[in-house]
């Protein structure tokens, strides 16, 4: 959403899309959240201005982040299931 908004605020075209300038829809945006998340990063869409760029890399570090809190439970979980909601203290 926040592509989206950036984009539709903006004076000129924030992303380039297929190698041309262009206002971006809810799903491209979408597809280029999770394609950056996954860090594959095809190309397709690509940010052209520096705040986009700003937003893309926290994105991306948030993401990053969100991921290993994940797993994180997962392991704590499969060493100590009955653990469940408990502090470690």
């Amino acid at each position: 959403m926040i592509f989206r908004i950036m984009d539709r605020i903006s004076n000129g075209a924030t992303f380039m899309i297929d190698g041309q300038p262009g206002a971006i829809s809810f799903s491209d945006s979408l597809d280029f959240s999770l394609i950056t998340m996954s860090t594959v990063g095809y190309g397709d869409i690509t940010p052209a201005g520096e705040a986009v760029r700003a937003v893309a890399a926290v994105e991306i570090m948030l993401g990053i982040l969100l991921i290993l809190f994940g797993f994180a439970e997962i392991i704590r979980y499969a060493r100590d299931p009955d653990a469940e909601g408990k502090s470690d203290t």
